[in-house]
């Protein structure tokens, strides 16, 4: 989408909006009155604008200087907002005990002959970091009716190109709005970004080994949004129980359930022992 605008009284810019991993930007154009000698690109800062006193003196004295003037609108203006919103920041201190793996040689007697073997064995150390680390759009699905476990298996879904919502989105859909409030969104978000938080700590042990990892996170930065998330769902019914499939309507990934029979897996169990043994049979011969 393009079109023309004038800017603060400035030259006739021409406008288009560029789509960027964090959503659309909006990009304004002008050229000088001959041929260009260069370009320009500028950009404004946090809180500011493509309007700001500075910009368009620059962009003057640029059109004057015979050069093309690029100027970017960031994603969160175009959104609306007046700032970006920082992602949650987490800064972790954690301590642990890091085992370290070695072995002895140890004597022994079998059938009144003497035997070695190896043993192994575990030195323990106290082990101390810091880990710093930020979450972006840490998903939680807001529906009571889809397995949360299945959209789990079809993300990720592409929020950086979130569009501002338009009923015409949905007009003529059935959609299920959230079920899941604010609050319980926030508690289900936080504990996994805590045992994400923990993982990550954990991998930062040294050793082979670890226990009594305790981890004390200092958190800022959260902040929320709403989102509607294109999912097709498939629900039907075998005997007494139900089952779903989904479908992530942007990059297609399908996940689902379907039936176990117990008595058909207690068969196929059976014949894998059975030719286990078999062979095992065989290759004694």
């Amino acid at each position: 989408m393009s079109w023309r605008r004038t800017i603060s009284g400035m030259t006739e810019f021409a406008v288009a909006l560029v789509a960027t991993p964090h959503g659309d930007a909006r990009v304004h154009v002008a050229h000088p009155a001959s041929d260009p000698v260069g370009l320009i690109m500028l950009g404004h800062g946090a809180g500011g604008g493509v309007t700001a006193h500075d910009i368009a003196l620059a962009t003057e004295e640029a059109i004057r200087a015979y050069l093309t003037v690029v100027l970017v609108e960031q994603p969160y203006r175009v959104a609306g907002r007046k700032a970006p919103a920082p992602p949650a920041q987490v800064d972790a201190a954690w301590t642990a005990e890091a085992g370290h793996t070695y072995y002895t040689t140890e004597t022994y007697s079998e059938n009144g002959r003497t035997r070695t073997r190896q043993v192994k064995h575990v030195r323990w150390e106290p082990a101390a970091g810091r880990l710093q680390h930020f979450f972006d759009d840490d998903l939680v699905c807001a529906s009571v009716g889809v397995h949360p476990g299945l959209v789990r298996a079809i993300e990720p879904f592409p929020t950086g190109e979130l569009k501002a919502y338009d009923p015409g989105y949905v007009a003529g859909w059935v959609v299920e709005r959230y079920q899941i409030d604010l609050r319980g969104a926030a508690e289900r978000a936080s504990a996994a970004m805590r045992a994400k938080l923990e993982a990550m700590c954990a991998r930062q042990v040294p050793g082979d080994t670890y226990r009594n990892l305790v981890v004390r996170a200092d958190w800022s930065g959260q902040t929320f949004k709403h989102m509607l998330a294109p999912v097709w769902l498939l629900s039907y019914d075998y005997g007494r129980r139900s089952f779903q499939c989904v479908i992530n309507g942007v990059t297609g990934t399908v996940a689902g359930e379907y039936p176990k029979s117990p008595w058909k897996i207690a068969l196929i169990v059976l014949g894998i022992i059975v030719l286990v043994v078999l062979f095992g049979a065989v290759s004694g011969r």
